[in-house]
């Protein structure tokens, strides 16, 4: 974020006075400044904290059990994709299958989760 403001001369001096007090530069004064208030205030403001966004590790992890026994992947590699490896294709139908869920609505976590990488876990070459 950029800012830019007129001050007073006298509040302007005041601030070159502080500053050196503190030991800041102009900039980093003022950002202390800006982040301390706007910290005493935070709680009143009518602020909402974004959902976290759902990934396939954490439907593996929140369904470890079904998955282990009816997915057919097997245990090292879905340990692999828990710990947040990308799915292949038929390893997310297999999950989409055993969990009952949408294979497009699975594809969008995927595709959110991993955008421009290749299944192997490196990123696709443009």
């Amino acid at each position: 974020m950029s800012l830019c403001f007129y001050l007073e001369p006298e509040l302007k001096q005041a601030i070159d006075i502080l500053k050196v007090v503190d030991g800041l530069s102009q900039q980093d004064w003022l950002e202390s400044l800006i982040e301390r208030e706007v910290k005493n205030r935070k709680d009143s403001l009518p602020i909402s904290k974004p959902e976290p966004e759902l990934t396939i590790a954490q439907i593996i992890n929140d369904n470890w059990v079904v998955l282990a026994e009816d997915s057919g992947i097997k245990l090292d590699k879905l340990l692999n994709l828990a710990k947040g490896a990308k799915p292949t294709e038929p390893e997310l139908n297999k999950l989409a299958e055993s969990l009952d869920k949408d294979i497009d609505e699975l594809q969008q976590i995927c595709d959110r989760n991993f955008p421009h990488k290749k299944e192997n876990g490196n990123a696709a070459k443009s």
